[in-house]
């Protein structure tokens, strides 16, 4: 496992790297909550790719387009292994400084949170990407889990003052990617329980996953006659194994009679309610 010195062979001092470590945290927009965890919030892109807004070096002018690249989009640890690999490409002119960590993830009130873990972490934590270069981060878990679902953090830092941004805005990128570790006694399927409920133009799906396996929900439309009355492309987010979760979709018109959505990719029929 190669220490933080090897992974910071560009020479950065350890000066640099606090003050860049400060700068970073402090353009969060999520800072993390008196209770140690930090909310994911109920939202997350389809490419776990989340833009933290534009901050601001000087006078507003360009905002720079976005170089960091990670694949794949979600890892995972088999019950033999010990360890995975994420692939960050800088597909930039200059280089890039990120930091990467492993959350544990679980859900709670709603919500995504995350917290400190030590039973998983990122090797190197600090990166230094060259321009049109490539950097692997080795994901290990060195001993036993009591949770399977995590997340890896890739956090892009900020540019160094004066290294050439005066009237140009920088866009910092977060990539969360959701990580399961396979271990005896955390293996299952999601087991899904739904409630569909209509009230003020809304329609409510409240999910209970009593499985020990997550279940990703894409793709929800509601069809009343062959048609297509309700829709939500993309994902529509995560049921962790013992969780709940709801989601309210506006309705246009007609009350979907057939509620539809993809479970782990498998399109599936999930309630009948009776259309209008």
């Amino acid at each position: 496992m190669a220490s933080l010195s090897q992974s910071l062979c560009t020479g950065l001092s350890q000066q640099w790297l606090q003050h860049r470590l400060r700068a970073a945290t402090a353009h969060r927009s999520w800072q993390r909550s008196s209770s140690n965890h930090q909310s994911e919030g109920s939202t997350m892109s389809n490419m776990w790719q989340v833009v933290f807004g534009c901050v601001s070096w000087g006078v507003a002018g360009i905002c720079m387009a976005a170089s960091l690249q990670a694949s794949p989009t979600a890892l995972t640890i088999p019950a033999s292994g010990r360890a995975t690999s994420l692939t960050l490409l800088n597909e930039g002119d200059s280089p890039i400084h990120a930091q990467a960590r492993v959350m544990r993830w679980f859900q709670a009130e709603n919500s995504d949170h995350l917290a400190d873990t030590e039973e998983a972490f990122a090797s190197p934590p600090i990166l230094a990407i060259p321009a049109h270069g490539k950097q692997i981060v080795r994901v290990v878990v060195p001993g036993k889990v009591s949770n399977p679902d995590f997340r890896v953090l890739v956090d892009e830092l900020p540019p160094e003052s004066g290294a050439g941004l005066e009237n140009s805005v920088a866009m910092l990128i977060r990539y969360s990617i959701p990580l399961v570790v396979e271990r005896p006694g955390l293996l299952g399927a999601p087991d899904l329980h739904w409630e569909v409920k209509e009230a003020n133009g809304l329609l409510s799906l409240h999910v209970r996953n009593s499985g020990l396996g997550r279940a990703q929900l894409s793709d929800f439309r509601g069809e009343t006659d062959g048609l297509t009355v309700l829709e939500r492309s993309g994902l529509v987010g995560y049921v962790l194994g013992g969780a709940d979760r709801e989601w309210s979709f506006k309705l246009k018109g007609r009350t979907p009679a057939v509620l539809k959505v993809r479970i782990n990719g498998n399109l599936q029929t999930i309630q009948s309610t009776g259309g209008q």
